[in-house]
């Protein structure tokens, strides 16, 4: 017990680490956009903190937040849900 308890790393090492995963994976699936002439920029910062992703395109300009929740993302018609678990 004592040495798992010393490899754990601190909760807001874990949450930090996770939310890196998650920035991480949407970095490499908006990769793809480029291709189709959008522009987008990783980790800007800002006066308040950092702009995980930034992407204008001909669809227009988007700021994403990159979490790693987990469940599933779906479209439905013009809407995005979520089903997080």
């Amino acid at each position: 017990m004592g040495a798992w308890a010393r490899d754990s790393p601190p909760e807001y090492v874990q949450r930090w680490r996770d939310g890196s995963d998650g920035e991480r994976k949407t970095a490499r699936a908006l990769r793809p956009l480029e291709r189709d002439g959008w522009n987008v920029v990783h980790d800007v910062v800002g006066e308040r903190g950092n702009r995980d992703h930034i992407a204008v395109g001909p669809g227009g300009t988007f700021l994403i937040d990159s979490k790693a929740p987990s469940g599933l993302i779906s479209i439905e018609g013009d809407f995005m849900l979520a089903r997080l678990s």
